[in-house]
């Protein structure tokens, strides 16, 4: 080829990596290339059939994932037919250079005239633009995906505050009529010096004072840098009256902006389904996602059309369980997590809930479903909650996951604790059978049943410790307490089934149940007889009656009690002669 081909080549180089000539009479072709890294390929500068020679460096230093491409593309049949209909083809592919991916732009122009028949192929470097639009389209995806994770988020409070801390300019964020009709500019440039202005309007007298202090710059930084966040509860005088009111503050992930949230804890069902005047730019919604997420530890992202999912973690407890950050199909990937990480008693309930027309069936009508579950943590468990909401184009779920284990732990130490001091309350301290406050309850259970003619049939034993103010008298109360333990042993031991009540320093009470009730009068012998032994051994000694309700004529349960306990004197009489 000639100087002035040459010539053509060096000037095409200011915008080409490296320059072809191809005579498609002959297929000789020359190259031309300053740029290093391009030279690094140690391609041939020029040789007798160009297509030849480029399907053997096509091997050598395109990208394995970009072969057939290229291959295909810079065959003569193919470019040359494209050539003709188009007169020009373009193509972006990756070389690799230094072990790397790089991609590049190939241009070809084809000239038919009557000094021949040329093509020109232009190779230009353009990584940095592609990678530059790949980024773009992601953080475009990203930002739609935040900001529809902000208006539905957003949709569960009345109000959301973003604030600039530097210069105290801050968008308001409502959907709520009755927070519009304070009328307060939903942009401005001074935040904390309006709301300190508008809590003598909007605030109850009782909360004005903490309200005011709460919004002053100074000592809202000082609690968020003592705690990271903080809640005041106060009251807010609407059109139709007070109305208890949340505020939450925390910081945004820049550590720059505030994030504000106000809710209505009067009644969330009259909130309002959808924030108007969400108009900010993609990185206000990103900021106040990304802050609000935070209150999870983990939120998922779904496409109910498609079933593609994004996770979203903050905490290294979920990234521990090794569940996929994104995926194409979320329900039926969380079978396989489902069966790995979730406690197998909690599986089923889980899978449950996670089989898509379940929870679309589930979510008709309902703002929001929640379940609580176990995961597998480590050699542990942890609870957790799972809340569901929609997004709002209806076509998005957002699936929440927050660890609430410290929670529910607290919880059922509080239950227990209650249960330990509710059972204390109703035992006997000396002999461990229930106590007379147990009794009373009892038989207000069976007052009310007889009032309402469903009482079964049912007997009262009443039993009473001979002897002990013999004995404490003599022996002392240590002694005393001894011997009316083993009443209460005696009794109990009669009375395995049925519950025993001391209802007063040496007189105890049975309400006969099940079995023992069916051999109330067998058992009543048998406690006779052993007292007969005991009065022959010196053991204890104690006098018993009983009787049974008489649906005829008791229509008190103090009735059969009366009964019972006479019949317990006559017991005492016949034992003392």
């Amino acid at each position: 080829m000639n100087s002035t081909i040459a010539r053509v080549a060096m000037a095409l180089l200011i915008d080409y990596t490296s320059v072809y000539f191809i005579d498609l009479k002959n297929d000789h072709y020359e190259s031309y290339s300053t740029n290093r890294g391009y030279q690094k390929l140690e391609l041939q500068s020029s040789g007798t059939d160009f297509f030849a020679d480029c399907q053997r460096d096509i091997r050598a230093v395109v990208c394995d994932d970009d072969w057939d491409m290229v291959s295909r593309a810079l065959s003569r049949e193919n470019l040359l037919s494209r050539l003709r209909e188009n007169g020009g083809f373009s193509l972006i592919y990756r070389l690799m250079i230094d072990g790397q991916p790089v991609f590049h732009a190939m241009r070809i122009l084809h000239d038919t005239s009557e000094e021949g028949d040329y093509m020109v192929l232009g190779v230009q470097n353009v990584d940095e633009t592609v990678r530059h639009q790949e980024e773009l389209r992601t953080i475009s995806e990203r930002s739609l995906i935040f900001s529809h994770i902000a208006e539905s988020l957003a949709n569960q409070y009345g109000m959301i505050y973003y604030i600039d801390t530097e210069t105290d300019e801050y968008i308001e964020f409502t959907a709520a009529r009755e927070y519009k009709e304070f009328n307060i500019s939903p942009v401005g440039s001074d935040f904390f010096g309006t709301s300190q202005r508008n809590v003598g309007m909007i605030v109850h007298p009782s909360d004005r004072e903490r309200v005011f202090e709460a919004l002053d710059k100074k000592t809202m930084l000082r609690k968020l840098e003592e705690n990271g966040s903080f809640t005041l509860t106060y009251q807010l005088l609407l059109a139709e009256g007070s109305s208890y009111t949340r505020m939450s503050v925390f910081w945004a992930n820049d550590r720059k902006h505030l994030i504000m949230t106000v809710m209505n804890i009067d009644s969330e069902i009259q909130r309002e389904n959808a924030i108007k005047r969400m108009v900010a730019e993609n990185a206000v919604f990103s900021q106040i996602a990304e802050s609000l997420a935070n209150q999870y530890d983990t939120i998922y992202y779904v496409d109910m059309l498609t079933d593609h999912y994004t996770e979203f973690s903050s905490t290294d407890v979920y990234k521990s369980l090794q569940v996929r950050p994104s995926g194409e199909d979320f329900f039926r990937e969380s079978i396989d997590n489902i069966k790995r990480v979730i406690y197998p008693e909690d599986r089923d309930e889980v899978l449950r809930l996670l089989h898509k027309p379940t929870m679309m069936q589930m979510l008709q009508g309902k703002h929001m479903i929640t379940h609580t579950y176990r995961l597998l943590v480590g050699d542990g468990i942890m609870y957790a909650r799972m809340s569901v909401i929609w997004a709002n184009d209806n076509k998005h779920l957002i699936i929440g996951v927050m660890n609430i284990d410290q929670e529910v732990r607290r919880e059922r130490e509080v239950q227990e604790k209650l249960h330990v001091a509710s059972v204390k309350a109703y035992r006997d301290g000396l002999t461990g059978v229930k106590n007379k406050a147990a009794y009373t309850e009892t038989e207000d259970a069976l007052q009310e049943q007889i009032e309402a003619g469903s009482v079964r049939p049912f007997s009262i034993v009443v039993c009473d410790v001979n002897g002990l103010k013999a004995i404490n008298d003599g022996l002392g109360h240590i002694e005393g307490d001894a011997y009316i333990r083993s009443a209460s042993e005696l009794i109990c031991h009669t009375w395995s089934h049925s519950p025993v009540f001391r209802i007063g320093g040496d007189e105890f009470v049975v309400v006969p149940q099940g079995g023992d009730y069916d051999n109330r009068h067998a058992l009543l012998q048998q406690m006779k007889d052993q007292v007969r032994e005991n009065m022959a051994t010196g053991k204890v000694v104690i006098a018993v009656g009983m009787s049974d309700y008489d649906a005829g004529s008791d229509t008190t349960v103090s009735q059969v009690f009366e009964r019972a306990d006479n019949r317990m004197y006559q017991n005492k009489t016949a034992l003392k002669s």
